[in-house]
């Protein structure tokens, strides 16, 4: 009767030690995934203030389609005033066609 005590308690301590380092390694797993999701999470924190960042840019775009406008008129104003100087200066003889 002992001998078969002391059987069943090697056999359920066997099957202790192995339950226990099968949980241990599952932890060990677990603990790998969540720090590859941290690592993960930290990376997605620096693109999301990124996009923050130009998001943010975004609202100064409509000051920056006005100043675009505004360059166009003056630049088409420097163009036509150009052309007319230019008119005036080969009219009087101060310039000829090939020196524009």
């Amino acid at each position: 009767m002992v001998v078969i005590a002391l059987i069943v308690w090697i056999v359920t301590l066997l099957v202790a030690l192995i339950a226990t380092v099968i949980a241990v390694l599952l932890v060990l797993r677990v603990i790998a995934h969540l720090r590859a999701i941290d690592h993960l999470a930290r990376e997605a924190l620096v693109s999301i203030e990124g996009i923050g960042r130009n998001a943010r840019a975004l609202t100064a775009m409509p000051a920056t389609v006005s100043a675009a406008d505004q360059l166009g008129v003056a630049v088409a104003e420097i163009e036509r005033l150009a052309a007319s100087l230019g008119a005036k200066l080969r009219a009087v003889g101060l310039v000829s066609r090939g020196d524009d």
